[in-house]
Order: C-alpha cells, then sequence, then structure tokens
C-alpha cells in the first residue's frame, strides 16, 4: 500500500536526497508527460555565424580525426542509451574508416518528436562520416540518447572503445525539466555512484515527487541510469536521468557503462478488506475535495488513486475559480463590478444568452449551470475559510484566481497546491485514507445497486471494500485513443495534453454498473501549445503584445478572443496547417516577465520555443510566411488608429521591425473532453432511462462539461469539479444518512 506523502515530508526528504539504498529517505515527484520537437530555425546573426562556422570546423575536424583513426578499419558495432520514452540502440556499420550504415531504434520516442532523432540523426552521421552531429532541435532528448549510443556503437565497430573509470568527486549538472531547469548532485566514490541527490527546481509540486522519490534511490541500487522512468512524470523523470548522465562524463566516465539492466519490482501478494462510508474512485480535486467535505462531514471515507500523486490536473490549471457573489466579491464592493460579475443572477442571465439552442442538449432552466454557479462560488468561500489565499481581486480581473495568480500554482508554495495540501490533511487527520499507485478495477453490485469496490495496487495488495457509496472522479478520457477515433475522430491526431491517467476508467466502470453515458459526440477542448517543446502557452496571446498568422504569414482571428476559438480554425486547410505568434523586442522583454499575469515564460525561450530573426525579412523568408511583411505594414497602420480591424482586436499592437523580431510555432493540445457518465444535477449516476444507478455518484471531468448538459460551450473546468464534488458530498451525505 502506497499512501500520500505530505509537503513537510517530502521536503525532509528532499533535503537529505538520495545516498544509498538505506538511507533513500522520501524524495518523490510527478510531471505531466511531455516531450520536445519542431524544426523553427533561428536567424544567423554574426555572433551566430561565428560559433556555427566554429561548430562546423569542429564538426569537420572530428570526423576527420574519426577517419583518420579508423583508416582501413572495417566492423560493426551496437550501443544502447536511455531514450525519452524506453531504450535506444543504434548500429554502426564501419568500412575502410568510412561509416557506410547507421541504423537507430527507438520504438518508445514520442512520434513526431523524439522520433525525429530517430529517423534523421543515422543519416547525418553517414553525410558526414562522424557520430558527433548536431542535435535535433527540440528533441534534446531522444538526440542525446541517439548520441550516446552512437559514440558507443562507432568504439566497438572500430575496436577503440578505452575503458573509462569515474573520479571521485561530487559532480552537480543541470537539465531542462517541464518549466525550468532540474539540478542534480551526484557523487562518485571507487568508481560507483555513492549519492544522486535531487537539489533544486521549478517542476510542480506533488506532480514530481514520484520521480524524485523514486528514481535516484534505484539509480544507486542498481549503479545504473537505465531506470524506467515514472508514468506522469516522463520529463522529471529523464531530466533527473540525464543530470546523472552528465555527471558521469564529467568525472570522466562512460555513461554505456552504468546501463545495467534494472529488474522490474517484487510484487508480494496481499489482500485487505474495509468497510467505509464511502470509497472514492480518483484523487484528483474532484475526488479529495468530495472525501474533504464528506470527512467534515463526519463520514468515513477511502480513497483510491492509480497514480503516484494527489490533486490531478488542479495542479497545473490557471487557477481560475469562475465563480461571483463570494467573500471576495463583497469585501471588493458589488457596486464596483460591471456585467455578469455583479450577482449570480447576472452570471446566469450571462449563459442564457450564448446557450445553443439548436444542440440536443439545450436546456433554458440550466440545472447544471446553476448548481456550478451556485456551488462553486461557495467553494470559493470554503476554501478561503480554510486558510487557501486568494490573489486580490481584480488583480487578473473580476473572478477568483487562487495562490498568487494564474499559473502561480507552478511555484512550490502556492496556489492549487495548497488548495490540495489543505484538502489532504483534512480527509487524512480524520483518519481516512488516500492510497496511491491502486487501480480500482470493478465495483462490487448488490442485484442493481452499487455497494463496494475492487482494487489492485503496484505493490500486489488487493483491495475489497464495502461501502454506502461509490463517487466516480477519475478524470476525463483525452488519452484512450480508441475512445477519441470513435467519439471524436476530427481529433484523433491531434497532440494530447491531458495526464496519462485520463483513460476513461470511471466511465468503463460507471458503464459496467449500468450507467449511461451523454454529450461524447460533443468533441474536446484543446489549449495553446508550443509546436517545439509542447509546453503551455495558454496566457502568452494576453501577456504578450503580438500577432498570430497562419502559413501564409496572415491574421485569421482577433487575438484576444478565447483561444478555444482560434484553435478551433487551425484544421481548415486554407491556413496551411502552420501558426505563429510574432512578435518584436518589446514582446520578448514582456516574455520574461509579463505585467498583465506575472507570468514569466523563460522556459519557453530556454527551450528553444521562441525563436530570433535579425529582422522581419529574415524571419519571413526562413519560415517561409510569404505575406508576412504586409500583414505587419496593415496591423501597424491599425495600431495608430488609420483603418478598422476586420477582426475586432481593440488591442492590436505595434509592432518595431527596425529591430530584432521573434516567433513562435504553436498548436492545439486536446485536454478536456466534453462528455462523459450522465449524472443528474445532484451527481447520481443516471441511466439510459434516467433511473438511479443507487449508491454510485460522479463528479469533476469523468462527466464531461456540465456547461454543454445545458447546452452552452467548456469553459470552467475547475469551477466544475469543485462545485459539482461539494455537491456529490452534499448529496451522499443525504441519501446514506
Amino acid at each position: 500500500m502506497t499512501k500520500g506523502i505530505s509537503r513537510r515530508d517530502f521536503m525532509k526528504g528532499a533535503a537529505a536526497g538520495a545516498a544509498g539504498v538505506a538511507a533513500a529517505g522520501l524524495l518523490g515527484g510527478c510531471q505531466s508527460s511531455s516531450a520536445s520537437g519542431g524544426t523553427t530555425q533561428a536567424v544567423t546573426t554574426e555572433a551566430a555565424t561565428t560559433a556555427a562556422e566554429t561548430k562546423a570546423a569542429e564538426t569537420t575536424k572530428a570526423a576527420e580525426s574519426e577517419a583518420t583513426k579508423a583508416a582501413g578499419v572495417s566492423g560493426t558495432g551496437t550501443g544502447k542509451a536511455r531514450g525519452n520514452g524506453g531504450e535506444v540502440t543504434v548500429t554502426i556499420t564501419v568500412e575502410d574508416g568510412k561509416i557506410v550504415d547507421a541504423e537507430a531504434v527507438g520504438d518508445q520516442e514520442t512520434e513526431g518528436i523524439g522520433s525525429r532523432a530517430i529517423e534523421q540523426l543515422p543519416a547525418l552521421m553517414i553525410e558526414g562520416n562522424t557520430v558527433e552531429v548536431d542535435m535535433i532541435t527540440g528533441a534534446t532528448i531522444s538526440s542525446t540518447a541517439v548520441l550516446t549510443a552512437a559514440a558507443a556503437a562507432y568504439a566497438e565497430a572500430t575496436g577503440e572503445k578505452k575503458e573509462a573509470k569515474v573520479e571521485d568527486g561530487r559532480y552537480v549538472s543541470s537539465v531542462m525539466g517541464m518549466m525550468d531547469y532540474v539540478y542534480v548532485a551526484t557523487s562518485f566514490e571507487g568508481g560507483k555512484i555513492k549519492e544522486v541527490r535531487f537539489l533544486s527546481s521549478n517542476e510542480t509540486e506533488h506532480l514530481s515527487w514520484p520521480a524524485i522519490e523514486e528514481i535516484p534511490p534505484k539509480i544507486v541500487e542498481y549503479q545504473s541510469i537505465n531506470v524506467d522512468t515514472i508514468a506522469g512524470c516522463t520529463v522529471t523523470s529523464n531530466a533527473i536521468l540525464q543530470c546523472v548522465r552528465e555527471a558521469i562524463m564529467k568525472a570522466g566516465g562512460d555513461p554505456a557503462d552504468f546501463m545495467a539492466e534494472v529488474p522490474a519490482p517484487q510484487v508480494t501478494p496481499s489482500t485487505e478488506e474495509r468497510e467505509v462510508d464511502v470509497a472514492i474512485v480518483g484523487a484528483g480535486v474532484a475526488g479529495l475535495n468530495a472525501a474533504y467535505n464528506l470527512a467534515l462531514a463526519g463520514k468515513s471515507v477511502l480513497v483510491f488513486d492509480k497514480m503516484g500523486y494527489y490533486g490531478g490536473c488542479f495542479l497545473v490549471s490557471g487557477g481560475l475559480i469562475m465563480s461571483v457573489d463570494t467573500i471576495l466579491h463583497k469585501n471588493y464592493g458589488p457596486e464596483r463590478l460591471a456585467g455578469y460579475m455583479k450577482s449570480k443572477e447576472a452570471f446566469i442571465e450571462s449563459y442564457e444568452a450564448v446557450l445553443d439552442k439548436e444542440s440536443p442538449y439545450y436546456n433554458p432552466d440550466m440545472p447544471y449551470i446553476k448548481v456550478m454557479i451556485d456551488k462553486g462560488s461557495q467553494m470559493v468561500d470554503n476554501l478561503i475559510m480554510a486558510g487557501v489565499g486568494f490573489a486580490p481581486l481584480n488583480k487578473y480581473g473580476s473572478n477568483p484566481y487562487i495562490g498568487s495568480g494564474p499559473w502561480g500554482n507552478y511555484k512550490q508554495t502556492a496556489g492549487s497546491v495548497c488548495a490540495v495540501e489543505m484538502m489532504y490533511d483534512q480527509i487524512t487527520k480524520r483518519g481516512n485514507e488516500v492510497i496511491l499507485k491502486t487501480k480500482v478495477e470493478s465495483l462490487i453490485m448488490d442485484g442493481e445497486a452499487v455497494v463496494g469496490l475492487k482494487a489492485k495496487g503496484e505493490d500486489g495488495k488487493e483491495w475489497t471494500v464495502h461501502a454506502k457509496a461509490v463517487l466516480l472522479a477519475t478524470g476525463g478520457w483525452m488519452q484512450n485513443k480508441e475512445l477519441v477515433e470513435e467519439y471524436c475522430p476530427d481529433y484523433a491526431d491531434y497532440y494530447v495534453n491531458a495526464p496519462v491517467s485520463n483513460t476513461g476508467d470511471g466511465l468503463f466502470l460507471a458503464k459496467d454498473a449500468g450507467g449511461a453515458w451523454i454529450c461524447m459526440d460533443r468533441g474536446i477542448t484543446a489549449t495553446n501549445k508550443s509546436y517545439t517543446s509542447k509546453s503551455n502557452t495558454i496566457f502568452f496571446y494576453k501577456d504578450v503584445p503580438l500577432i498570430l498568422v497562419d502559413a501564409n504569414g496572415e491574421r485569421l482571428v482577433n487575438e484576444v478572443s478565447s483561444y478555444k476559438k482560434y484553435l478551433r480554425k487551425f484544421k481548415e486547410p486554407q491556413y496551411g496547417g502552420r501558426f505563429y505568434y510574432v512578435f518584436d523586442e518589446v514582446g520578448f522583454a514582456l516574455a520574461h516577465d509579463s505585467d498583465t499575469y506575472d507570468l514569466s515564460y523563460q522556459y519557453l525561450i530556454n527551450k528553444g520555443d521562441i525563436v530570433e530573426y535579425e529582422s522581419l525579412d529574415a524571419l519571413s523568408e526562413q519560415l517561409d510566411l510569404p505575406n508576412l511583411k504586409e500583414t505587419v505594414e496593415q496591423v501597424n497602420r491599425i495600431a495608430k488608429g488609420e483603418e478598422e480591424d476586420e477582426y475586432g482586436n481593440k488591442t492590436l499592437p505595434y509592432l518595431e521591425t527596425k529591430g530584432k523580431m521573434y516567433a513562435m510555432r504553436i498548436e492545439p493540445g486536446a485536454y478536456i473532453t466534453h462528455g462523459g457518465i450522465k449524472i443528474d444535477p445532484q451527481t447520481r449516476v443516471l441511466r439510459e432511462d434516467d433511473t438511479v444507478v443507487k449508491g454510485l455518484y460522479s463528479a469533476g471531468m469523468t462527466t464531461g462539461s456540465m456547461e454543454i448538459r445545458d447546452g452552452g460551450d467548456y469553459g470552467n473546468g475547475n469551477c466544475q469539479a469543485l462545485a459539482f464534488s461539494l455537491q456529490a458530498a452534499e448529496t451522499i451525505a443525504s441519501d446514506i444518512g
């Protein structure tokens, strides 16, 4: 059984490091799966030209050196290294000192990203007759794996492999993680890895815990960097492994000597039977919030999650809880508020105005939206009274932002993390448990009623839980390729930005119990991702004065309208399938530290997403945007008030083209599914005929979008999850007595 870890224990463990297996301590972390890719080319400035010429000379010299040393030598060698998804194998064939064949195999590297390194680097090695070629932009980890394996393969093929021995000492390395550089200290003693100590990062707390906790002690125990990454924490996992790899090289060693096979964890079968008031499937914010409120009501709860962390998507949300008439609004002063923010009645009226009357789900009474508005506002007040902080109202608009503001949760001590910690603390201090790495496999039925569940942990423990009620809160199904292809085929080729856990587990559990699915045909919501590293850019268009152009270099939308609206245009063929944010030196400066949402996009600069060009002409030419110059000229006329903007952007920026220009390619990243389990407004699971499945409830994105259930459009995931999980707690407490 794996239980949740408190922040205090985590920080103590992180400070202790992972000195050997016995002293591994508590170091835990995870990160949403992501990878790098892209082909954007930066302009060559004078300094860059010099650097490029130097690099080319070094590469030529290396090739000549290799050819000279290997002259007359023939042979075939194979090398292996750890990539982004798993093992990468490279085979090099040398004939008379010349590389005549190179093959890389890495079936687990991300398609379209790491796969480009697998496909392209071998050809470059043959062409240059050297294994020391440039990495593929945006595919650093996969490229590093190919180059490392190729070096070992070449040494074997030419008989040049020399014994490398690490020099004792401590070596600090840094590798880009999800949001910033990850720093790791690796110590060697007697030619062996003595300690791997995670030092610091800006990775999301909770999500990064399993990687930080589990990987360092495994590296020490098995003297190997061939350790499996942690599901849901791929980026942080790989960053730690790459840091140790760099440390080995800094110490004079060969990473290939630290690639021993790591055995699968031993599993000891066991059983446990429990009886509780409520069993909850899913420890995201909906599951935790329901458990928290049930615990406050004196009910015993047991929460399961198949992942190694709790908090779910809420940990990486923007922190917005769209609500009205809260303590924050009352203190700010209702007379200072405008539009739909003035009252719940005004909020409801704003929804009435935008409902799609042609939708098969149109309901003018809006029973689901009204629950979201009412309970969402109540949850903001509940969180405030429980000590969870919010940004000052009107700092980022009239909606409450949890913590320090949008994406403040990326800081390890702010935002959504604090809310999740509070809930976990209140749940566990009342004697309840959150069981991680344990998947619920089936529900226990008594006739047509749900009376419990069965689960199995990664540790081999099989659980039988008898409960008066079961709540399903497992998230959406964006990571279930079969469901996406069946219900949303137009989105099947989108990059998926949802957690790997979002496979629709709750939907299938409900279906097996007689529950129905609804709104499965209503599509998905995508957010704007950077094309190169697949990083989040959701507020970038509001923080940085820019224009959005297509493959023709022409604008297509109001840049400051909802990103959901313009992303839906991206599949239309007339736009050419490529889209770029374009901005000038002012925009680049604000990308470091914007003044709209107080965000830094330094990670987009570090990862190579934001690319610098010497001039607008250079940008247009290198990105093949033929009409960009004319577009920018028109934009500047609009910005000066000489023309009206056909797209209605009242804040269109003037772009100064006398200096350097910048571009970032973007694409949709699918993350929210709109369909889910059919429930009534009180969260009871319904059959196709609208009868209730006794004992079964659901909340959060497992039920799809509640706004769409009334004929609206998805917009408020955080508010929905918190509102309906509170409603679920109240309904369950009432139903079970």
